[in-house]
């Protein structure tokens, strides 16, 4: 059961407000809540919401593409030939990551680890070092035309200052979100333990997006660039892996770390990230938004994103993730073993493991940032999510408010957010560091899926 903005396709059909009102505060006044904005019906990117993979979706699909790939009843209604043009993209890999990777076959994972790490950190390959890591350099050091390095670090900030709240939203909203394909979570089911290694896959990929968002951290030999050069190898080295094994479903799952999940992934730190910070309460300026889309488009070029999957505005990347969740199969065990492995994960030094009261609001939170058909699909409690909201409207408006004071205010929320993610991230890492292995033949991939997450 759910709502949407096709009504040919449910019993229940509800008018969503129009998608310019979704980019305005419900109430200007701080401290004034608008609470039948927040109980109305929900669905991430509502004005082109269509359920995934509901009885009577099409499957009609071209030869050779996925079996994954279903066409939600309704889809092309509102999506149009999108939901084909994507489709390919579930067959694709990253050539220059995995040429990389196949050039060091045959070759000790000590020895190949240590030219890679000499070559990501020096800028250059060895002279023995295969022909496949100097064009992978060399496209790494490439930047694009395009790439506004004032916009990038301005997305970093702006993607730094939400703080705790930020810590929230990819916790119980990006990440449950990027967990709901089946077919998607399956490299990281066939990597490791899913609740042995949450808290660690959790706060890598918190790593991953703290390093992200400092200031020049993505130009070349920086250290959120030497992370993303890792993890893209990281991603190459398990496609590799996975699409050899016998257990791999090519026919029905596609490549493993497909371009298609890749994309969603990105989207899922980009489009999804605002979407959940704005159902917190939070506004962002045009400016702010086009910051924050122009960091997360130049980290998923670094990542091994092919350049007609990327978005360049958040509008398109609001349908884009439309597309997606258009065309795959609602969540399996997997996608909810994933999802109930992260509420478990404490933010508490001393706690092993979250409580009752603790797993009750994150659960809250995650219905409120992934609405009902996926926290259903999930199996959430059907906790009610307006309190809770409304709660955290209420700070937001008042964070928000001090912030707009001066360039000061401005300033001190960015600094403060950063503190809180390295405070945080200290916690849950143990005081260690992140540790991205490179698993260039056979062991260490329960290691290895670390890396953020593919949709």
């Amino acid at each position: 059961m759910f709502y949407s903005a096709t009504p040919a396709n449910f019993k229940r059909t509800v008018t969503f407000p129009p998608p310019h009102s979704l980019r305005k505060p419900a109430a200007a006044a701080v401290g004034i809540v608008d609470f039948s904005a927040m109980a109305a019906p929900y669905a991430p990117f509502r004005e082109y919401w269509v359920s995934p993979g509901r009885p009577g979706a099409e499957q009609t699909r071209a030869p050779g593409i996925p079996s994954r790939h279903v066409v939600a009843a309704g889809a092309r209604a509102v999506h149009g030939d999108a939901v084909d043009t994507m489709a390919p993209y579930l067959l694709r890999g990253d050539p220059l990551a995995d040429d990389v990777v196949a050039a060091f076959e045959g070759v000790s994972p000590a020895d190949a680890m240590e030219v890679v790490s000499r070559a990501l950190k020096g800028g250059v390959a060895p002279r023995h070092a295969p022909a496949a890591l100097r064009t992978y350099l060399d496209a790494l050091h490439d930047v694009p035309s395009w790439v506004d390095w004032k916009a990038i670090n301005r997305g970093g900030d702006v993607m730094a200052r939400s703080g705790i709240f930020g810590l929230f939203v990819l916790m119980c909203g990006s990440l449950p979100l990027a967990y709901s394909s089946p077919a998607g979570v399956k490299p990281l089911v066939a990597t490791g333990d899913l609740r042995g290694m949450a808290q660690r896959r959790l706060f890598e990929t918190l790593r991953f997006v703290h390093e992200t968002c400092k200031p020049d951290a993505l130009r070349p030999g920086g250290a959120a660039w030497l992370i993303t050069a890792r993890v893209r190898l990281i991603h190459a080295a398990i496609r590799q892996r996975l699409a050899r094994a016998s257990t791999w479903r090519a026919a029905e799952w596609g490549l493993p770390i497909n371009q298609f999940d890749m994309a969603g992934t990105n989207l899922a730190f980009s489009v999804s990230f605002l979407e959940c910070m704005r159902r917190f309460g939070f506004t962002y300026s045009a400016d702010d938004a086009a910051a924050h889309m122009a960091l997360w488009r130049y980290s998923g070029h670094l990542i091994g994103l092919d350049a007609d999957l990327a978005v360049v505005t958040e509008e398109a990347g609001r349908r884009r993730s439309s597309v997606i969740m258009a065309t795959q199969e609602p969540p399996d065990d997997d996608c909810r073993a994933l999802v109930s492995s992260l509420v478990c994960v404490p933010f508490l030094p001393w706690a092993k493991e979250t409580n009752g009261a603790m797993r009750a609001l994150y659960y809250t939170v995650s219905r409120a940032f992934v609405g009902d058909y996926y926290a259903d699909a999930f199996g959430y409690p059907g906790y009610p999510v307006v309190p809770v909201l409304a709660t955290y409207g209420a700070m937001a408006k008042v964070n928000d408010s001090v912030r707009r004071v001066s360039s000061r205010g401005e300033r001190a929320a960015v600094l403060a957010g950063r503190q809180t993610w390295a405070t945080i991230l200290n916690i849950g890492l143990g005081g260690k560091g992140a540790e991205f292995h490179i698993p260039m033949r056979g062991g260490g991939v329960r290691r290895a899926s670390m890396a953020p997450p593919s949709r």
